[in-house]
């Protein structure tokens, strides 16, 4: 029997990331230099980008967390969320715009990457304009919100095209040089999906706060101080087997267990859609498994179990499955980014990804 575990924060939460209050990670004194590079001249000089680009990335991101989130979200006003972010996102995006160009010159050099790349440089650009202390009005702000926007549109679709970087890098060069940089692209893609999602969180945040964006009732911003762990999970299980059924014809059916509280009313103070997110992938890999290990040897799909355990400080969520589990010489390599067990999918352009995305997960 094979066992995945995930575990949900609770107030020891999975981002780690405390600090005493909402404080720009830049010193004062250096955003007026920074801003000076900045005018008209910044939108076609490669060379004053790579200086502010290098110049923001010496300074580490504010670390957060989701209680400071959601007290914030509850209070802030919109020009305070933007006054925070217009000095936040372009360390974010700078940090990780260096590590890009760190990566092997193969990779880079996909189509792929280079397309993320210029994502990152233009979100970047987008953000610059708004560095000057000068700006800092309710003006600014609604055109800030609307700037975050776009860039989170922009950003939509990075691991898909990421992820399809490597597999470019792979057809062109061979396995063996994939495998060459095995640790160096590891190293990235952990910082980089990290970041991305952080990122992401502060963008959907302020947008959700500040856009008249529709929320679930009761949510800050995208935030659910009372998310209701089964009912994301239950929602999360029904678009896997949905996905199940229209591949296989066919999908398992899912079990529910609930330790430390009978009533089901496990709730956590989280990001609905990062739960969702999670345990669609998890449940879609084990539907998968169910489904191939017995779809030939019986009439009838063995259940996949989800165990849910509350404790005092966090949510454990375990799902278990009968999917015939893992060779023991492939548990090294099943957090390679380059490792799947899954039939490879064709390529696939940005467009595709959305047409996906609406087909299974539209609101």
């Amino acid at each position: 029997m094979a066992c995945r575990l995930i575990r949900v924060a609770g107030r020891r939460s999975f981002w780690r990331l405390q600090t005493a209050r909402f404080a720009v990670s830049m010193p004062a004194s250096s955003a007026k230099p920074i801003a000076s590079f900045l005018r008209s001249s910044l939108e076609d000089n490669e060379e004053e980008i790579r200086e502010l680009v290098s110049e923001y990335s010496k300074h580490r991101p504010s670390p957060l967390s989701m209680k400071q989130l959601t007290d914030f979200g509850r209070t802030a006003t919109e020009l305070q969320s933007f006054n925070f972010l217009r000095h936040e996102m372009p360390v974010r995006l700078a940090s990780t715009m260096q590590e890009i160009d760190l990566l092997p010159a193969h990779l880079t050099q996909t189509r792929s990457v280079s397309i993320v790349k210029n994502w990152y440089r233009q979100s970047f650009k987008d953000m610059m304009q708004f560095t000057d202390s000068a700006s800092v009005d309710r003006g600014a702000a609604k055109w800030f919100t609307r700037t975050a926007a776009g860039i989170k549109q922009r950003h939509a679709n990075v691991v898909e095209t990421m992820a399809q970087g490597i597999i470019e890098m792979k057809e062109r060069y061979g396995g063996d040089e994939v495998n060459k940089y095995r640790y160096e692209i590891q190293y990235f893609l952990d910082r980089f999906y990290m970041n991305r999602i952080s990122m992401r969180l502060l963008l959907s945040q302020h947008v959700a706060l500040f856009a008249d964006e529709e929320t679930g009732q009761g949510h800050v911003g995208i935030i659910d101080p009372q998310c209701n762990v089964i009912a994301v999970i239950n929602d999360a299980a029904s678009n896997a087997q949905r996905l199940c059924e229209t591949y296989y014809s066919t999908a398992p059916e899912i079990k529910y267990e609930a330790i430390g509280s009978p009533d089901y009313g496990m709730t956590v103070s989280y990001v609905p859609t990062h739960l969702f997110h999670i345990m669609f992938e998890l449940l879609k890999n084990s539907f998968r498994a169910v489904v191939e290990e017995h779809w030939e040897k019986s009439d009838s799909l063995p259940v996949v179990k989800v165990i849910i355990t509350k404790g005092e400080e966090d949510i454990c969520i375990k799902v278990s499955d009968q999917g015939g589990g893992i060779n023991r010489s492939a548990l090294q390599k099943l957090f390679h980014y380059h490792y799947s067990t899954a039939p490879q999918v064709p390529h696939f352009r940005p467009s595709d990804f959305l047409l996906l995305s609406d087909m299974f997960f539209a609101a």
